[in-house]
């Protein structure tokens, strides 16, 4: 598959993802369920921002960033995003596991994407699609 299909798909697929997780916030959810529902929600936009990300810089001729921490850091210099320590703070936040979380502490994680983490990703959109064009 050519490169620009790949990363226009991936974007697509972003768009998709940052749909799903506002969704989930206009609705503000307050139950253990549902907020455990936005916390996988918010794992896969992390993820689809990660293969996003990757996809736009093989387009730049950019294929030696692999792993996550490793395409943060090239996003990072390459100005695809402003601040890489607040991505590696979502790849570690991503990777935690909340399954004896409760429903306070969801609460709090899930206050925490939808106020700093959801504002981020939805700006990655935004330069890859200006960058895009």
């Amino acid at each position: 598959m050519p490169l620009i299909l790949k990363f226009e798909q991936s974007h697509d697929l972003l768009s998709d993802a940052l749909y799903d997780l506002e969704d989930i916030i206009e609705t503000d959810p307050q139950n253990s369920a549902d907020l455990t529902n936005a916390l996988g929600i918010f794992g896969s936009l992390f993820d689809q921002a990660i293969r996003t990300m990757q996809a736009f810089l093989s387009m730049q001729g950019i294929n030696d960033a692999k792993a996550p921490g490793d395409i943060i850091l090239r996003s990072y210099y390459e100005n695809i995003i402003p601040d890489s320590e607040l991505w590696n703070e979502m790849f570690t936040f991503r990777s935690e596991d909340t399954s004896e979380l409760n429903t306070d502490d969801l609460l709090f994680r899930y206050n925490i994407i939808r106020e700093v983490y959801y504002p981020a990703v939805s700006s990655l959109y935004d330069i890859l699609d200006e960058k895009r064009n």
